[in-house]
Order: C-alpha cells, then sequence, then structure tokens
C-alpha cells in the first residue's frame, strides 16, 4: 500500500500553491468587482432614465387630456376613446415609474447584503486556507460557510428580484406608448 504521507505536497510547495492561489483570487475578485460595479452602475442609470421618460410621459398625458377636454372632438365615441386610452396610459406610465423607484430605492440594501456576503465569503476563503494547512473543520467554519450560502443566497433572490422590476417596468412603459400609438390610430380612424 502506497504511504499517505507521500501524496501530500512538501510544505515548500503547499506555499507556492497557496501564493498562487492568492495571486489568481485577487486578480479574479479585481475583476468582479468591476464588472460588478459595471453593472450596477447600468441598472441604476437605466431605471433613472426610464423614470424620466415616465414623468415626461405623464406630464404630456396630462396634458393632452386637458387640450381634449377644452376642445373634444365632434364624434363623442372618438373623445371616450381617447380619454380611455390616455387613462389607460397613465396608469402604465405611472405604475412604470412606481416600479423604477422602488429599484433604485432597493438598490442601496442590495449593496449593502452584498457587501455582507462578500465579508463572509473572505472569512470563509482564509478559513479554507487555514484548513488545507492540516487543520481540521471547525464549528465556526462550518457555520461561517453556512451563513455565506445564507448570504449569497439572499443577495442572489435580491438581485433577480431587481431584475424582474426592471424588465416590468419596461414592460409597463412600453403598454403605455404602445396604448397612445393604438389611441391615436383609432381616433384617426373616428374622426375622419
Amino acid at each position: 500500500m502506497d504511504d499517505p504521507e507521500h501524496k501530500l505536497p512538501r510544505p515548500e510547495m503547499l506555499e507556492m500553491i497557496e501564493k498562487d492561489f492568492q495571486a489568481r483570487f485577487v486578480r479574479a475578485e479585481e475583476r468582479w468587482e468591476a464588472l460588478r460595479a459595471q453593472g450596477t452602475s447600468a441598472r441604476a442609470n437605466f431605471n433613472d432614465k426610464l423614470s424620466v421618460l415616465n414623468a415626461g410621459s405623464i406630464a404630456l398625458t396630462g396634458s393632452a387630456a386637458t387640450i381634449l377636454y377644452s376642445k373634444p372632438f365632434q364624434n363623442p365615441l372618438a373623445n371616450k376613446s381617447a380619454f380611455e386610452v390616455l387613462c389607460i396610459a397613465a396608469i402604465c406610465l405611472w405604475l412604470s415609474l412606481c416600479l423604477c423607484v422602488f429599484h433604485n430605492l432597493a438598490e442601496p440594501y442590495v449593496l449593502q447584503r452584498e457587501a455582507e456576503m462578500h465579508l463572509s465569503e473572505t472569512l470563509v476563503l482564509q478559513q479554507a486556507r487555514r484548513i488545507t494547512h492540516g487543520f481540521e473543520a471547525t464549528d465556526d467554519y462550518l457555520k461561517a460557510n453556512t451563513f455565506f450560502d445564507d448570504l449569497f443566497d439572499k443577495a442572489s433572490r435580491l438581485r433577480r428580484s431587481q431584475w424582474a422590476i426592471s424588465i416590468g417596468a419596461f414592460l409597463l412603459f412600453a403598454v403605455g406608448y404602445a396604448a397612445v400609438v393604438w389611441g391615436i390610430i383609432n381616433v384617426a380612424r373616428q374622426v375622419r
């Protein structure tokens, strides 16, 4: 039988492996941080711009309703149709604006959870390095690892929720504008 001691790396080799691992880990961590920062910035910018578009569109919808009320079409069916479309558009745009604002309000909370996850991950990796030097897994390590998994799951769920909120905001925005386009086409047919 082979002696298990011969399969273990020498301390010098283990130290070289650890240095290489640490350097690779630092480079990967820096790339991940840069990509995460870009993604966070892009999401916030998208929702900021969509919020501004929604607010401006709601103002235009209100102005159009006011003009339509003060100078109605001669065809009462066209007026009713135009008001219904403006109401649908305003509701969709308002809900989209609320989702965008909620997304941006939740961003600091999500970033805090990710920071906690990152700190916990670092502690787990440090403990893993100690274990590679011959120490056994302690209860503290197992608790930290479980805690990290919980934080990672929570941060992932929050990011997925934010993604769903952004998609919902965009879809409501699109439905609001589609209603306006459909309304314009419908009113143009009725006013002839």
